[in-house]
């Protein structure tokens, strides 16, 4: 469970489905989400940050939690309400993150590893619409690729970015 979203994995039975399913609506409906997935028997689901990972006899899927609950929702709202770039990308210290938003709204602005793990909150709080830019020092954490995430208005969007010195 993530929030009111619940995410369940299920084995061939019958005539019933398998695979990886999400909710958003707190059990009320389900879509399977079996994109990318080889093996679709899930024999376990566990969390971590932002992604979901489903163990399969084949090894462990993994995606974006952000991107299945955006998926999920389609013909709804648009996926994101922003747009989100940096520059530059890749870089050796500090890099700019920009973030557009089409209207106002609480906004929350992290950089998270690739084990899900936040390094760096760069902004909480309101913004208004338009462009917003930040700089991020990446001083004194290691080489290697990060994900800037951005979560507003019920959605998040990632952006991978790397530090190379």
């Amino acid at each position: 469970m993530n929030g009111t979203n619940l995410f369940t994995g299920a084995n061939a039975y019958g005539n019933y489905s398998s695979g990886v399913f999400v909710s958003i609506n707190n059990g009320t409906s389900w879509l399977q989400m079996n994109a990318g997935l080889e093996d679709t028997n899930v024999f376990a689901l566990a969390i971590v940050g932002p992604y979901l990972f489903a163990g399969t006899n084949n090894g462990v899927w993994r995606r974006s939690i952000a991107e299945m609950i955006g998926s999920a929702g389609v013909g709804t709202k648009p996926t994101t309400d922003y747009r989100l770039s940096t520059y530059p990308n890749p870089f050796t210290d500090k890099t700019t993150i920009t973030l557009s938003p089409s209207e106002s709204g609480v906004v929350e602005l992290s950089v998270v590893n690739l084990l899900g793990q936040e390094v760096a909150r760069v902004f909480e709080g309101e913004l208004s619409a338009g462009e917003h830019s930040f700089t991020w020092d990446a001083s004194g954490l290691p080489d290697g690729m990060y994900e800037c995430v951005v979560r507003m208005n019920g959605r998040a969007q990632e952006l991978p970015i790397v530090l190379a010195r």
